[in-house]
């Protein structure tokens, strides 16, 4: 049986909504001026790309070149861009 392979605007999204929910719990907690909010921010994308980058490698059972898994983190790391842009922007 085939593993179905999770897109990476699936994966953005989800990186997107993470973010977008902490951001919601800061504002409502008023913690703007807390130093470890910006950390964990940079955690999330951060990490949801590398977690993402990681989990396609695994996915695909063949040896993928380093650049397939470059493309696949950038795109991403674009798609949970562009959403927390319209967010920010809303």
């Amino acid at each position: 049986m085939q593993q179905k392979l999770i897109s990476h605007i699936f994966k953005g999204c989800f990186i997107a909504i993470i973010y977008i929910v902490f951001n919601t719990i800061i504002d409502v907690a008023k913690l703007h001026n807390a130093q470890w909010t910006d950390f964990v921010t940079w955690l999330i994308i951060v990490g949801g790309t590398a977690t993402s980058v990681y989990l396609y490698s695994k996915n695909n059972k063949e040896l993928r070149p380093f650049g397939a898994l470059f493309t696949h983190g950038f795109k991403t790391t674009a798609v949970a861009t562009c959403l927390i842009f319209i967010y920010v922007l809303l």
